[in-house]
């Protein structure tokens, strides 16, 4: 859907911070790393995170192509077959037409979404970002920091201002690139995944960030 010079490090209901550890550790130095910021107050899988570089398997897979995930025989059947049925390889969610269906979605999600989160784990998650952020700007590495679109009607609920308020007091609008101005949401399937066309749009969009320079602290004059 970005094209075939973006890769894609989004994991499900993850942390932020997992894809960020996986490209620290790697030692590869991508252009540009866009972050998407709604997951920020979850937990972070660690587990997850060690067993990507569990030795010999970690080495061995960026020497022989069919020990990787995407070269397994099943996955390349279903790549085939998603080739063969849409011209691409890509998982296609279409939009939800079970009106009943969708408000039982949207209830659940308002419910989570109406609790603020652990103040102790979004400082600590905020703290290891901040360190990520910096090991890896060093590097010439440019971040883009973003909302993924949610329900329009929960872009003002508890949980969802809470993470998005520490996000800008951690990364200042003036300090570091933010995609597109406040959130204004969009329709979804279940309250917070749209469907692929609009993913598809807000992609485009993504891809066209044009990140300013930011200026330097100017120096106190002397008297």
């Amino acid at each position: 859907m970005l094209g075939p010079r973006v890769a894609n490090l989004a994991l499900a209901a993850e942390s932020p911070l997992v894809g960020l550890t996986i490209i620290a550790r790697s030692g590869r130095v991508p252009r540009r790393i866009y972050v998407e910021t709604n997951q920020i107050a979850g937990p972070v899988d660690t587990g997850f995170v060690a067993g990507f570089f569990a030795e010999p398997g970690y080495t061995l897979k960026r020497f022989v192509k069919a020990l990787r995930t995407m070269y397994q025989p099943a996955n390349v059947v279903v790549s085939l077959v998603r080739r063969a049925a849409r011209g691409r390889d890509e998982l296609y969610y279409p939009k939800l037409t079970d009106p009943a269906l969708r408000d039982i979605l949207l209830a659940r999600e308002q419910g989570l979404l109406n609790v603020p989160p652990n103040a102790a784990v979004i400082k600590r998650n905020l703290s290891e970002m901040k360190r990520l952020v910096g090991q890896l700007t060093a590097q010439g590495v440019e971040f883009v920091f973003f909302e993924m679109p949610i329900e329009p009607q929960f872009e003002q609920a508890a949980g969802v201002i809470a993470a998005r308020e520490a996000m800008h007091a951690a990364f200042p609008d003036d300090q570091v690139c933010w995609h597109g101005g406040a959130p204004a949401g969009l329709p979804t399937t279940d309250g917070v995944h749209i469907d692929s066309e609009e993913a598809a749009r807000f992609g485009e969009s993504l891809l066209q960030t044009v990140c300013q320079p930011t200026l330097a602290a100017e120096p106190p004059s002397r008297h």
